[in-house]
């Protein structure tokens, strides 16, 4: 995220992609030793977590330092800056699997930063709490979002996380709807792979990763022979820099 892409998020209001916040929760903004400390680390995981464990776009935006009033955002900067390091290890130590994302600091203005966590929908999911936190997360609860209100996933809900999505199929390689998905991933500076299905386990070993169709976690086949679906699309490694 830099200042550009932030600007132009600014035209969005709330969603099941994108939550706007005046600032962090109230006990992050005192010291490790007050006891509503680990209640703010709580409220912000369960906001970041929902996000990780919900359908969307690719990517879900929380934004920290940025008041909404509905039809315009009004932008006020954060208090207090944090590391993405420790908001990675609060991460690592309360969900199982842990959650993608990273978190940038952006500067508004000489005096105002606005903080930014990005998030990664992957395919590794949902994200468990294996670990209660501030009264406010509990061991086993998975949060989602829908629309913009967080929930606690009950049975239906989570029958229809550990069953998956249905892949996303393509009859033939040479398909206009295929290009699209290739473009999309392109655009994100991604390079993609349609290896045939019997090399995917050795692939995502090597670092590859399924690629899956935008705004779902919907794995992409291609290739229609018989019955059967001969390739699937995957990403390959990110390039060291």
């Amino acid at each position: 995220m830099n200042l550009n892409q932030l600007e132009s998020l600014l035209d969005e209001g709330e969603s099941q992609d994108l939550d706007w916040k005046k600032d962090w929760p109230l006990g992050l903004l005192n010291s490790k030793s007050d006891p509503a400390w680990d209640k703010g680390r709580g409220e912000l995981l369960k906001d970041l977590i929902s996000f990780a464990n919900s359908t969307g776009q690719s990517m879900a935006y929380l934004v920290l330092g940025v008041k909404d009033l509905g039809v315009r955002r009004k932008v006020c900067g954060i208090l207090k800056s944090f590391d993405d390091a420790d908001f990675q290890q609060w991460a690592a130590n309360t969900f199982d699997p842990p959650p993608k994302f990273l978190y940038t600091e952006i500067e508004w203005s000489q005096t105002v930063n606005i903080g930014v966590f990005s998030i990664e929908r992957i395919p590794k999911y949902p994200h468990v709490v294996k670990k209660d936190l501030g009264g406010v997360l509990y061991k086993g609860q998975v949060w989602f979002r829908t629309g913009t209100k967080n929930s606690i996933a009950l049975h239906s809900d989570l029958q229809r996380i550990f069953e998956g999505e249905k892949p996303f199929k393509i009859s033939r390689l040479k398909d206009p709807v295929l290009d699209k998905v290739k473009l999309h991933y392109k655009n994100q500076g991604r390079e993609v792979s349609l290896p045939l299905f019997g090399r995917k386990d050795s692939l995502l070993a090597q670092g590859y990763e399924i690629a899956t169709y935008p705004g779902t976690r919907r794995e992409v086949w291609a290739g229609e022979l018989g019955n059967l679906y001969e390739h699937i699309l995957l990403l390959k490694p990110k390039k060291q820099t």
